[in-house]
């Protein structure tokens, strides 16, 4: 289990779903923030790689917005 007794596949495929979801709407500092999130949750269950390239996705969308204080986290 992870994130409070959550399965890991239950975690990775509701981030993912959300990244989708945000994505197609539109909401792209939401997005980015569901790829932090899963970025961080990837490296800490081994799947450094996989975590790495999200949370570069997310850092550059930060970049482009101009968020500034989400950088420094």
């Amino acid at each position: 289990d992870a994130a409070g007794g959550v399965p890991g596949a239950d975690v990775e495929s509701g981030l993912r779903r959300s990244i989708e979801e945000l994505t197609d709407y539109g909401a792209r500092p939401d997005a980015a923030r569901a790829r932090e999130e899963l970025g961080r949750w990837l490296c800490t269950v081994g799947r450094d790689e996989e975590g790495t390239a999200l949370l570069e996705q997310a850092r550059a969308t930060y970049v482009e917005l101009g968020a500034a204080g989400w950088l420094r986290a």
